[in-house]
């Protein structure tokens, strides 16, 4: 009996001491919400998905977005503002930027965001701050603090004479170049093989977890290594710098441009299926082969071949299926006769694994 009694209250005791973490854990959220909405400047804070893990009031009334913050909680920042540069946001996040200012642009008028890199977070704030309010730092979480710290650095930047703000703006543009330099292809200026291997794969899994149109092509240029050993390689570099230019300007800015590796280029593009992707390529093709680059003042006809790939119609899991894909249906385009397009077709079989388009 007496045992019975102690356990009884042993249970009792577990019981009240759990209620009273769920209220304290209740009582301390609602604290740190409250905190977020005396702030006088909009924060928003993503996690790695860009889904919105918190938000204020201040961020939507600054953006003019009706409805109630915890309304926009768990949802994909792209909801809240779709014209937003969803690849920009990524590119920050996974190459670990510590802190930039990025336009975002809203029934066309362009507002600015401070975007803070939090290790697995992702903090973006409004950039009006006239004044920095109190904040009650016991009750403020750590990525509060860092916005607070961000902010007093805006301040501050605020009060610099012109000579210092020169001087600091000549260092940020040092660094992002730095970083940019290690990205970029140095001969044609496109994203390179350490950018593919640093972003796609992330930027892949976002889009076709939520069930986004993802497409790619790969170009290849023909017969290259003959014109290398015809005309020399300088030659062969302007034909690569011509055709990446061509393929520069005839493509959306959300879209991704890559040199993939010798004579190889692959685009990216987000949120367009396999027939608009068609079109595409075929324009960039188009445009390529009508293109004379002279040599000697003789002029010298370049063709590609393009294979091209997509989920969710190819059910590739992973960036690198995808590319391959591409790669197999560009095989079977250099196998038929070279300058045509060809879409890869999973269900055929492998050694006529894609349709030839064109």
């Amino acid at each position: 009996m007496p045992y019975n009694y102690l356990s009884i209250l042993l249970i009792v005791e577990v019981i009240l001491l759990l209620a009273l973490g769920v209220i304290f854990y209740i009582f301390f959220k609602r604290k740190i919400n409250m905190t977020y909405s005396f702030l006088d400047f909009g924060v928003a804070i993503l996690n790695q998905n860009m889904k919105i893990k918190v938000i204020n009031q201040q961020f939507l009334r600054f953006f003019s977005i009706k409805g109630k913050a915890e309304h926009f909680k768990n949802k994909l920042i792209t909801e809240l503002l779709p014209n937003i540069d969803i690849i920009k946001l990524l590119e920050f996040f996974h190459l670990q930027i510590e802190s930039q200012i990025m336009p975002v642009i809203v029934d066309n008028i362009q507002y600015h965001l401070i975007c803070v890199n939090g290790g697995n977070e992702l903090i973006l704030k409004t950039l009006n701050v006239d004044k920095i309010p109190y904040l009650d730092r016991g009750l403020l979480e750590k990525k509060d603090k860092e916005i607070a710290r961000l902010a007093e650095k805006i301040t501050t930047l605020r009060k610099l004479d012109e000579r210092h703000k020169h001087h600091f703006r000549e260092i940020l543009e040092s660094n992002k170049k730095l970083e940019k330099d290690s990205l970029t292809d140095k001969l044609t200026g496109l994203n390179n093989r350490r950018y593919m291997d640093q972003i796609l794969e992330e930027f892949f899994n976002l889009f076709s977890r939520y069930g986004d149109n993802f497409s790619l092509i790969m170009i290849d240029i023909d017969h290259f290594k003959k014109i290398n050993d015809t005309y020399g390689h300088q030659f062969g570099d302007k034909v690569l710098k011509s055709i990446a230019d061509t393929i520069s300007k005839n493509i959306r800015t959300s879209d991704i441009a890559i040199r993939y590796g010798g004579e190889e280029f692959i685009v990216v593009f987000p949120r367009i299926n396999k027939q608009q992707v068609f079109k595409v390529s075929k324009k960039l093709k188009d445009k390529i082969s009508n293109m004379r680059i002279k040599f000697n003042n003789k002029p010298v006809r370049i063709t590609v071949s393009i294979g091209i790939s997509s989920v969710p119609e190819d059910e590739a899991e992973s960036i690198f299926d995808l590319i391959n894909y591409a790669d197999v249906a560009l095989y079977n385009a250099k196998e038929n006769g070279r300058n045509r397009i060809v879409l890869f077709q999973k269900e055929i079989e492998s050694d006529k694994i894609s349709k030839i388009i064109e």
